[in-house]
């Protein structure tokens, strides 16, 4: 400011009087006042949208709100069983509860139990496990697993009790004998075994609540299955046909090739059979030694190799039918042939194509059919660990939408804040 200029101003206020506007405070304090409301505006408007952001990335979205939380009464069969990753460490704690599923995985080469009620895969430290192992089974009920146990003596199998941890260990043979396989009876009550030896095989079956009722006994040639039914019947697969175990030698049944004993139906008048790639799925009808064929629609499977995972009733089977060998197994339920009351419907549920072959189920969680094509006879457990998806929106993208819509609320407040003092 020049001299000239502040002897001017100077002189202005000696001469002049000044009065206020009486008005001018109260102008003054409006100002102020919407100054602050803005100011809180603004940071409640940020919160808001911070918060919200949040929530909604806690929030699961509407396809994931069956996750492993989700506790399914009675237990199911998930809809999708996969092997686990190679990082997934194992269970110390053997009580996991009631099985959907069992298998032998194939990154890590150890027993995995999927439990019923939450599809949540368990990697179990099982005594006397080998990583070379091939038995291992799931109980039709999820309640009880088996698998070879190794060590000293003999072939020994052991049994858990999924619910309580509690095991038990049964020899079932003298000599130290790599079982190839273990399989169940449809009540969850006997135990069929089969170990490979020089010219033949070595079979036999266990009762699981252990009475005095075990049964071994040397098959010559190449055995290549078994099943065993509620009253310790035994099928086998010998010799270009099938066979009953009986206290001496086998006794034939059927001449038949490219099928294998599967798993008896309850009421044992059945044996869902193996099969090689084909058309078709088989049954062994005991009555008369028949072998019955299913075959597959037009416009399913051209061919597919079939593993029986068990009955849902006396009539119904649940079955694995397998493509190709790079593909996903189905998993399909049917009847033993065609007729006016047979059923045939696929897409029941799927297995990876790592362990197709290698899984044994608890068929005993599939609900009694109603007779629709629509109802659920597995469950969508979503075990997936990927990140919150709100609103279908990747989480970074969605981060950064929100800090986006923080900023234009910022923005429009200070606009309208000017607008207001203007």
């Amino acid at each position: 400011m020049t001299t000239d200029l502040r002897e001017e101003l100077d002189a202005l206020a000696r001469t002049q009087t000044f009065s206020p506007d009486p008005y001018a405070w109260d102008r003054g304090r409006r100002a102020r006042r919407r100054t602050r409301v803005a100011a809180g505006a603004a940071a409640v408007a940020v919160v808001a949208v911070v918060a919200g952001a949040g929530a909604l990335v806690l929030q699961p979205d509407r396809e994931a709100r069956t996750a492993t939380s989700e506790v399914v009464e009675g237990g199911a069969i998930p809809s999708r069983i996969d092997d686990i990753p190679a990082d997934l460490e194992p269970t110390i704690d053997l009580a996991v509860g009631r099985g959907a599923a069992a298998f032998i995985s194939t990154s890590q080469r150890v027993p995995v139990v999927v439990t019923a009620a939450d599809g949540v895969a368990h990697l179990l430290d099982l005594p006397g496990w080998d990583e070379d192992g091939q038995a291992l089974a799931l109980s039709p009920d999820g309640l009880k697993l088996a698998w070879q146990q190794t060590g000293d003596g003999g072939a020994t199998i052991g049994v858990l009790e999924l619910t309580t941890g509690r095991q038990r260990s049964d020899e079932v043979h003298p000599d130290d004998l790599a079982l190839r396989e273990l399989t169940w009876s449809p009540d969850s009550q006997w135990l069929g075994w089969l170990g490979d030896a020089d010219g033949g095989a070595h079979v036999g079956r266990l009762p699981v609540p252990g009475a005095d009722l075990g049964l071994s006994t040397f098959v010559e040639g190449n055995v290549s299955s078994l099943a065993i039914g509620d009253a310790a019947d035994v099928v086998l697969g010998a010799k270009g046909g099938l066979h009953r175990i009986t206290v001496d030698q086998p006794e034939l049944i059927t001449r038949t090739t490219g099928v294998s004993p599967g798993l008896f139906s309850p009421d044992a008048r059945f044996v869902a059979l193996r099969s090689a790639p084909s058309a078709a799925s088989s049954t062994l009808r005991l009555s008369d030694g028949a072998v019955l064929t299913h075959p597959f629609p037009d416009g399913t499977f051209d061919s597919g190799a079939v593993v029986p995972l068990g009955w849902l009733d006396d009539r119904h089977q649940l079955l694995q039918v397998w493509s190709a060998a790079d593909e996903d197994a189905e998993l399909v339920v049917t009847t033993p042939q065609v007729g006016p009351t047979s059923t045939w419907r696929r897409s029941v549920g799927s297995i990876d194509a790592s362990i197709a072959g290698r899984v044994s189920l608890a068929v005993d969680l599939v609900p009694d059919l109603d007779g629709t094509s629509s109802q659920e006879l597995t469950h969508d457990f979503d075990t997936a660990d990927e990140p919150p998806a709100p609103f279908g929106i990747e989480l970074s993208l969605f981060i950064g939408l929100g800090v986006a819509a923080a900023i234009a609320v910022l923005l429009a407040l200070r606009w309208l804040w000017r607008r207001l003092l203007g």
